[in-house]
């Protein structure tokens, strides 16, 4: 998509308004999942059901890249999950994850909007504006230029007064690794 735009001949995607498709709740996931595989007669247990369900984080791309990658597990495994397929299946869900959202959200930032992401990424949880400020030694209005324009990269969201966290899933392990 970054492709296209860049490419200044499709006028139509930047002008469309962008859905922004919220965290589903992982309960939600993960009677999704035991329905959808009940329906295709995949035999799974409650417990893998679950470790698939919280390795989505409730991020709509994941959910359905899990469910994917699980069907193909469970058509080479006779239609039968254990521990193995489901690791394989999270595995390759996140891989695809990375090379497709995480790597292509990353590739037209500029090195200052990284420094503020490495920090982010440091810590755990959602991050403070004074944290932040403090690691990159910038002081607070530079510091709120780069929040605002990362929240709207799509990157990174608000998470309470003066915090930010990571909008897209798998962003915080890319950065560390």
């Amino acid at each position: 998509m970054s492709n296209l735009l860049n490419e200044g001949v499709a006028t139509f995607p930047r002008r469309a308004d962008r859905v922004n498709l919220h965290e589903a709740a992982l309960a939600e996931v993960t009677a999704s999942y035991s329905e959808l595989f009940r329906q295709g007669g995949i035999s799974i247990s409650p417990d893998l059901i679950n470790e698939a369900a919280e390795a989505t984080e409730g991020y709509p791309f994941l959910i359905q890249l899990v469910g994917y990658y699980l069907w193909l597990e469970a058509d080479k495994a006779g239609w039968k999950l254990d521990q193995t397929n489901v690791q394989r299946g999270i595995a390759a869900a996140q891989r695809r994850n990375t090379l497709v959202v995480v790597e292509s959200a990353l590739s037209d930032i500029s090195e200052r909007d990284r420094d503020f992401l490495d920090a982010m990424a440091a810590q755990d949880g959602p991050s403070a504006a004074g944290q932040i400020g403090a690691l990159l030694k910038a002081k607070r209005n530079v510091v709120s230029k780069y929040r605002n324009r990362l929240i709207a990269a799509g990157l990174i969201e608000s998470a309470g007064y003066v915090k930010v966290d990571f909008a897209i899933s798998g962003l915080r392990q890319y950065l560390r690794e």
